[in-house]
């Protein structure tokens, strides 16, 4: 029962000090019942809200929240809240009741994860080296002196023949007759010129061309590769 009537004595404490402190009433009208209504309009005066179809002035609340209400607020954020209303936590301190003024709670940034940059390694060579491959027909290009890094910076797209140079068929096919018989019978179109420039054309220069020698080649000692 007494703390019923603690509690009776609050909301009048409250009622009391909501009309003392209301900045509206200068302007003709009153304060809204609680400091978190919803704000509806702002202007120089203050921020406004409606309360039971009314305008009301919506007032600002001070570091210790209880002033506004007539109360002062504890001296400890860890007192034990006796009471809870919409304006806040109530304690009591020194058998007088006071605004809990809760803490605030820590930002905790995210901590961002150095990023590393990579950086180019320096070229071998100072002069750019160019991505375009000079055919001559006449005569076969000599192998070039260049670094592997070199080489890889030449090649553009890649082509693979697949089996076609695998096939064997020594059981059926007379090789002596035709050395280059055995290109197509595994069902692949023969190979010509015509289809490799057509590849360096569209960018290809890098070509693997599996072999299989079995039947290509002479008897011991020498062991001879088929000219063809």
């Amino acid at each position: 029962m007494k703390f019923l009537n603690a509690l009776t004595i609050v909301s009048v404490c409250i009622a009391n000090a909501v009309a003392k402190n209301c900045w509206a009433e200068e302007l003709g009208f009153k304060c809204c019942s609680s400091s978190d209504a919803k704000v509806e309009y702002t202007d120089n005066d203050g921020k406004w809200s409606i309360e039971d179809g009314n305008w009301c002035g919506i007032l600002k609340k001070p570091e210790c929240w209880a002033l506004e209400l007539g109360f002062e607020c504890c001296t400890s954020e860890d007192i034990e809240v006796q009471y809870t209303d919409k304006d806040g936590k109530w304690g009591i301190e020194n058998y007088e009741w006071c605004g809990i003024i809760e803490k605030e709670k820590p930002i905790t940034k995210p901590v961002e994860e150095p990023t590393t940059i990579p950086v180019d390694e320096p070229s071998e060579t100072t002069e750019p080296v160019s991505t375009t491959t000079v055919v001559d027909d006449s005569t076969p290009s000599p192998i070039r002196d260049i670094s592997s890094k070199e080489l890889i910076k030449e090649m553009n797209f890649g082509w693979n023949l697949g089996n076609t140079m695998d096939a064997q068929c020594i059981e059926y096919l007379n090789y002596e007759k035709d050395q280059t018989a055995s290109e197509t019978c595994w069902g692949n179109p023969k190979t010509t010129e015509d289809m490799f420039k057509v590849l360096m054309d569209n960018q290809f220069n890098v070509f693997r061309i599996p072999t299989t020698w079995s039947g290509h080649f002479g008897e011991a000692p020498d062991y001879k590769i088929d000219e063809k």
